[in-house]
C-alpha cells in the first residue's frame, strides 16, 4: 500500500528423522515432525522519519514415532508457538532510534503409551525488549549504544528425553522442572569509515540465567552413557 506493507508467510514442512545402529533394514529410531510456521507482518511509513513494523508470529508442530522403529528416544507430542511483537524507529540528519518488543507462548503436550506412561503439558512464556540508539558525529565517525533482553524457550527433547540418541550413542534424559532461558545485554560501539582503513570497537556485557544444558553423568544403561539436560 502507499504507507504500509502486508507480508503474510506460511509453509509446511515434514522432517523424516531416521536413525540405524546394527540392523539396516529396521530403524532403531524414527521421527516424523511436520510443522507449520506463519507470519503476518506490517510496516507503517509514517511522517516525520517514524515508522512502525508490527505482527503476529508462530509455528504448529508434531511429532511422530515411527512404530516400526524399535526405540524411541521421545514421546508424541504437539506443540504450538505464538508470539506477537512491536517495533518503532526513527531517525534524522545524526540521529537514529529503535525499541521494540515481543512476547512468546509456547503450548506442549505429549501423549501417554506403553513407553511414556505418563501425558504430558506445559506453558512456557518469553519476553523480549530493545532500545537502540546512533549518533553520527560525521561522515567517518559513529556512535552507538544498545540494550536489548533475549530468552529461549526449553525445546520438548530437552524436557521429555528419555532413551538412546543413536546419532551421539548416549542415553539422553531430560528434565521437566526446565524453566525459559533469560538473557540480557548492554553493548556500545564506535565506528571509524575512512577511504582506505575502518573500524569497529564494540565492548559489550551480556548476562544469561537459567542455562540449558546436557551433562553426561557416571552411569550407564544397556552399556551406553546417560546423559541428564
Amino acid at each position: 500500500l502507499e504507507k504500509h506493507t502486508i507480508q503474510v508467510l506460511t509453509s509446511f514442512t515434514l522432517n523424516q528423522l531416521v536413525e540405524h545402529d546394527e540392523k539396516v533394514t529396521i530403524p532403531e529410531m524414527g521421527i516424523n515432525t511436520y510443522t507449520i510456521p506463519y507470519k503476518l507482518n506490517v510496516e507503517s511509513r509514517l511522517k516525520n522519519n517514524l515508522a512502525f513494523t508490527y505482527g503476529l508470529q508462530g509455528m504448529y508442530l508434531i511429532q511422530r514415532n515411527n512404530p516400526a522403529a524399535q526405540d524411541r528416544l521421545v514421546p508424541n507430542a504437539n506443540q504450538s508457538d505464538n508470539g506477537i511483537y512491536f517495533l518503532t524507529s526513527w531517525t534524522s540528519d545524526k540521529w537514529k532510534v529503535q525499541g521494540g518488543a515481543r512476547t512468546d507462548l509456547r503450548l506442549l503436550s505429549s501423549s501417554a503409551d506403553s513407553k511414556f506412561t505418563q501425558p504430558f503439558s506445559g506453558t512456557y512464556a518469553g519476553y523480549n525488549f530493545s532500545l537502540g540508539a546512533s549518533y553520527a558525529v560525521s561522515k567517518k565517525h559513529i556512535l552507538r549504544i544498545n540494550g536489548t533482553t533475549g530468552f529461549r524457550i526449553p525445546h520438548l527433547s530437552e524436557l521429555l528425553s528419555d532413551g538412546v540418541h543413536h546419532g551421539t550413542f548416549r542415553y539422553e534424559i531430560g528434565d521437566l522442572n526446565l524453566t525459559t532461558e533469560k538473557a540480557m545485554q548492554l553493548d556500545v560501539s564506535y565506528e571509524y569509515t575512512g577511504e582506505h582503513l575502518s573500524m569497529v570497537v564494540n565492548p559489550f556485557v551480556n548476562s544469561i540465567r537459567d542455562y540449558i544444558y546436557i551433562q553426561p553423568q557416571d552411569s550407564f544403561i544397556n552399556g551406553i552413557q546417560v546423559f541428564h539436560y
